[in-house]
């Protein structure tokens, strides 16, 4: 017969398997226990989504409409995968749209805004979703310090990479436009309990998608001034890998900073704005590039403006002046991340009936979650056999 310790360490790995979110979700992707933080500003950006994340002005319908109007031009792709995708990320996410070509848009800048947080894996392949966020390459794809960008050049290179990853990923939007044939491509998409598949996505919205992910963690990720220059970049990677110190490393990366909830304080609103209106930019250059046939150099040229509003670095700020001050320290400070253990399910005697009793609670919520996500699967997969009759 099975240990009550030995149970207990059971059933705490499968809740954590089911329950926890991405490590490193700055601001958040929509789980089963999380918001759809980073989908509604992207939406937000295009006209798809109303205030606060959404914004008046903004150039996002023109892009849409020039997408659109070319992936219809070239031929709408017809698989099952990809119209089951499309299907069921315009019901997930709420978007309507006049055509089918224009929500196969729209759900391609979703799954790039995705991308960087789960490279189209399930959010509850935890173990996965866990090693993605490890790797120190990706950590500038979230805007945060690798584990080389130490003490006072740390900040400035971090930056530095952070706009590189996103110059890289509108190039890559931007060239895809040139030809047909690389105006779409395929791309990981995961079903919930249906595994992942290979579907077709507008590049140019896809790689759109990723580079705000990384001006929205931007907002997440940093500590600023009252004048919104970045005073530090925070650290994740030393922190889980628990090799963290502060004066060397920087400021460690915070859940509480992670929050977008609008209702949560006037501070969490003033960042989303930020975010939003980042991403907005970012959307109104590749609109313009595009629009114009422009080459890189004219690309760089119009992102010199809207990074300098999200990565100007004012130096000389660390742990021993908190920061020059940045009212953003002390509520950083107050969620930090921590090395990911099993003490989520259990404190002190793990054999203890209360102990083990929290176990079972965070089990049987993570069945109903099986059970809930199962269901819906059967639904998703039954309307994606009506849509393709």
């Amino acid at each position: 017969m099975m240990s009550r310790s030995r149970l207990l360490v059971v059933l705490c790995t499968l809740a954590l398997g089911w329950l926890a979110p991405p490590p490193a979700s700055a601001f958040y992707i929509l789980s089963p226990k999380s918001e759809p933080c980073h989908e509604r500003l992207m939406l937000g950006a295009l006209g798809a989504e109303a205030e606060p994340f959404g914004s008046a002005g903004s150039a996002g319908p023109k892009l849409v409409s020039l997408l659109t109007e070319r992936v219809r031009a070239s031929g709408v792709p017809d698989d099952e995968e990809t119209r089951a995708f499309v299907d069921e990320t315009a019901q997930r996410y709420g978007f309507s749209a006049q055509s089918w070509a224009e929500k196969f848009v729209l759900a391609s800048f979703v799954a790039g805004v995705r991308q960087p947080d789960t490279d189209g894996l399930s959010v509850i392949k935890f173990n996965e979703t866990r090693s993605l966020h490890l790797q120190d390459g990706n950590q500038p794809k979230h805007s945060l310090r690798q584990s080389d960008h130490d003490y006072e050049g740390g900040d400035a290179a971090a930056i530095e990479r952070a706009r590189e990853v996103v110059v890289e990923r509108l190039e890559r939007a931007r060239s895809s436009w040139q030809t047909d044939e690389e105006l779409l491509e395929r791309a990981r998409w995961s079903f919930a309990y249906y595994g992942e598949v290979d579907v077709w996505l507008v590049a140019a919205a896809f790689h759109l998608g990723r580079a705000a992910h990384v001006v929205q963690d931007a907002y997440a990720h940093t500590l600023r001034d009252d004048e919104m220059r970045v005073v530090a970049m925070s650290n994740f990677v030393d922190v889980v890998e628990e090799r963290y110190f502060e004066p060397r490393d920087g400021p460690a990366h915070s859940k509480r900073l992670d929050k977008c909830d609008t209702d949560e304080s006037a501070f969490d609103e003033m960042r989303v704005v930020e975010a939003r209106e980042a991403t907005v930019e970012l959307v109104a250059v590749l609109g313009l590039v595009l629009s114009e046939s422009a080459s890189r150099t004219r690309l760089e040229e119009l992102l010199d403006r809207p990074l300098n509003r999200v990565y100007t670095l004012r130096e000389g700020c660390t742990v021993d002046n908190a920061y020059c001050g940045s009212a953003w320290a002390p509520l950083a400070a107050s969620e930090p991340t921590e090395p990911y253990n099993l003490t989520l399910c259990a404190t002190g005697d793990p054999s203890s009936p209360r102990s083990l009793h929290g176990a079972l609670i965070a089990a049987a919520v993570a069945s109903l979650v099986v059970v809930w996500r199962l269901a819906r699967a059967r639904g998703f997969r039954s309307r994606s056999r009506r849509s393709t009759a």
